[in-house]
């Protein structure tokens, strides 16, 4: 009780002082919040509702919510209105309704991250919060290691969690900090600034190794990859190099095993984790094929899953999160999505994304003569939600607070109608004074002339 009253003073003061910095902190506690209920225990699970709640209240108040583009706010309705019908027609209603109110709540922290979040320094000052909080992960997932409390441990096997239960949701998290790591190492003038990004990327690459995730691995390759093919030098294959020997060279055994198993499709020492993967993907896809349009409700892929398939048969895999038979998670957030709600609210749900990424990608464009950097702000929280996105082909992922908190930071960019000082241009506002002033003080200047 202590801790929450704790939590609600601070969010309270935080609020009235400064918008955009209770966003962050809320940010970060939505992104450390599993660390919290391992430490504190049930006491902390609802902290950060009761933190959102409260924020948006005094945001509200402030009239600090200005509103978000309509196509914007039409894509969120239409999705949760089909997600309803799909829920109404669904295997089990109750469920389904208990489901659509964790999508409600991260539906409404992307729209209230929208209509707050109105020039680029506040993006800015929310990418500080976020490499923040995942470098606390990717530090508790170093303490995890060295003393021994994986999440997952055997013989052969020992995985950190850090951020979450899961190493594999932990891994989605910590690689989305890279990119942004990334933005700040080439965007900060100062050498010696240029130190904490720098040391930033590399605790982020060893908490995700320490997860041990082979969807990670690949989703943090292809944001390398995209970091690289942006700029091509000599040095930074050189440094591209230096990082993957450093890697094999460094990386636990039982992290290369795995990484091998992407290659080969052979586990070792008995696991049958991508067998059971490949069993939820090829099921999933018959199950959604039985139930196209609307599909079986939220919450509901593990009933229908296993209606599909004979509970004996499949009793035996591992590597699969079963409660009851009915809790089954799809570990792949588009298939369990599509197979919930149908090809309608599934289309929605890419549109969304598809949306966030062309609106980062046309700003980036537009303004790339105005960037100090070639690694701009968009284009770096764009390979953080791609990497997401990837991750989410791997994971169940599609009510996870901080994909939509991103997802809500890269929409804002729509509220930028102008270029930003910082990174070279001029105001709109600032424009307009300087005209003024221009013709206010020109009479006088010629007039001494």
């Amino acid at each position: 009780m202590l801790l929450t009253a704790i939590f609600i003073f601070v969010f309270t003061a935080v609020a009235f002082q400064s918008t955009v910095h209770v966003l962050g902190l809320w940010l970060v506690l939505l992104i450390t919040h599993g660390i919290f209920v391992q430490v504190f225990g049930e006491v902390a699970i609802h902290l950060p509702l009761y933190a959102g709640v409260i924020s948006a209240l005094i945001i509200l108040v402030k009239r600090d919510w200005k509103g978000v583009d309509p196509s914007i706010l039409w894509l969120i309705g239409l999705l949760f209105f089909f997600m309803a019908i799909s829920a109404l027609q669904g295997m089990a209603i109750g469920r389904s309704l208990s489901i659509m109110m964790l999508y409600a709540k991260v539906f409404l922290l992307a729209i209230l991250i929208i209509g707050c979040v109105r020039d680029e320094k506040n993006i800015k000052v929310m990418t500080v919060y976020c490499i923040a909080g995942l470098i606390v992960g990717a530090l508790y997932a170093v303490y995890q290691s060295l003393t021994g409390q994986f999440s997952v441990s055997n013989i052969y096997v020992q995985r950190a969690a850090g951020l979450r239960a899961d190493p594999n949701d932990t891994a989605m998290l910590l690689l989305s900090g890279v990119p942004l790591s990334v933005y700040w190492l080439f965007q900060l003038k100062s050498k010696a600034l240029k130190i904490i990004p720098a040391i930033s990327i590399v605790v982020l690459l060893i908490g995700i190794v320490l997860t041990g995730s082979r969807g990670g691995f690949v989703a943090l390759a292809l944001i390398f990859l995209a970091i690289y093919l942006k700029r091509p030098t000599i040095i930074a294959t050189f440094v591209a190099v230096f990082i993957m020997v450093l890697a094999v060279t460094l990386a636990p055994d039982s992290y290369k095993e795995r990484i091998e198993s992407l290659v080969t499709g052979q586990e070792k020492h008995g696991s049958k984790s991508l067998e059971s993967r490949s069993k939820l993907l090829s099921q999933g896809l018959t199950v959604f094929m039985n139930h196209p349009v609307l599909g079986v409700g939220a919450g509901n892929f593990g009933a229908a899953f296993m209606e599909s398939l004979n509970s004996a048969e499949f009793s035996g895999s591992s590597g699969l999160a079963i409660t009851g038979n009915t809790h089954l998670a799809a570990h792949n957030m588009y298939l369990e999505f599509f197979v919930e709600n149908g090809i309608i609210g599934g289309g929605l749900l890419i549109s969304i994304f598809l949306l966030s990424i062309i609106k980062l990608m046309k700003f980036d464009r537009e303004n790339r003569q105005y960037q100090r950097s070639i690694y701009s702000l968009p284009f770096c929280i764009l390979l953080a939600l791609l990497g997401m996105y990837f991750a989410g082909l791997f994971l169940s992922q599609g009510k996870n607070s901080v994909l939509w908190f991103i997802i809500g930071l890269g929409l804002s960019i729509t509220n930028i109608k102008v270029k930003n000082n910082h990174e070279g241009g001029i105001e709109g506002k600032d424009k307009k004074e300087i005209k003024n002033n221009a013709n206010e003080y020109m009479p006088r200047l010629r007039k001494h002339v």
